[in-house]
């Protein structure tokens, strides 16, 4: 007779979530010394940024275009969320 035992383990995130959700497509880039490639991220869509650990001093994000929405001066971090909000502002909260 076999017995076992089952263990749920919540694995850490190694990512940021960019959740965009405003009605234009945008460009999600981190900003600083060790920049990471401008992500798009689709309007009403959301993009996982793989990051073992906080990188760079500000996320950007803008509108196709160039059109700049708006900057959060903070570093992206694994197990964060970055929204962009129908009304173009930014939420950066940790999950």
């Amino acid at each position: 007779m076999l017995s076992g035992c089952l263990l749920s383990i919540d694995a850490a995130k190694t990512h940021v979530t960019y959740t965009n959700d405003s009605s234009q497509d945008v460009v999600v880039t981190i900003e600083g010394e060790n920049v990471k490639f401008p992500r798009q991220v689709a309007s009403q869509s959301s993009f996982p940024e793989v990051l073992d650990e906080c990188q760079g001093t500000a996320i950007r994000v803008e509108a196709k275009g160039n059109e700049f929405i708006g900057r959060v001066k903070a570093q992206a971090c694994p197990n964060w969320t970055l929204t962009i909000n129908k009304d173009g502002s930014l939420d950066y909260v940790k999950d």
